[in-house]
């Protein structure tokens, strides 16, 4: 039902969106989302999403409040990195340990080779911290024209949070 319309994907987008909002307002906007006209005619649609995101992303309300959701805002939220330009991903970490794999060569390595393999990766980053071999990330100008975007989105959202 939902493969061809693009109303759907819109509204399942804002639910990802909330990552680039303050973590203050975060569980606001999320209530107000699915309170929304949209939200509401399609209940029955949504509600497993709904239930998802809940339960892992937001917390599922009690009480006077809301449980805790499987992570927190601050592992999920990306409103200071973009604000700061530091990067939304961990890919610089994923690559490392890419390389660290390719390095080793084997799936199974003896714990010599493994010690050996160590002490040279040791000898490479005690160069990294001297600085001689430093490699900072830098955005391409592709990304730097997406996080201009990004900080316009947010600053635009900060400026109709104040009116």
């Amino acid at each position: 039902m939902y493969g061809d319309e693009v109303e759907f994907f819109m509204q399942i987008r804002s639910l990802s969106a909330l990552a680039f909002i303050p973590t203050n307002n975060v569980i606001r906007n999320f209530e107000e989302l699915i309170d929304s006209t949209y939200f509401l005619e399609n209940e029955d649609l949504l509600s497993p999403i709904i239930n998802y995101f809940e339960d892992t992303w937001i917390g599922r309300p009690n009480r006077n409040n809301r449980r805790r959701p499987k992570f927190d805002f601050c592992m999920w939220n990306c409103y200071d990195s973009v604000l700061k330009n530091r990067p939304r991903t961990n890919n610089a970490v994923e690559g490392w340990h890419h390389a660290f794999n390719s390095g080793l060569a084997a799936n199974h390595v003896t714990i010599w080779k493994f010690i050996n393999f160590l002490k040279g990766e040791q000898s490479l980053q005690d160069v990294d911290a001297n600085g001689a071999n430093t490699v900072r990330w830098r955005p391409s100008p592709p990304d730097l024209c997406e996080k201009d975007n990004l900080k316009m989105s947010i600053n635009m959202f900060i400026i109709e949070s104040t009116i």
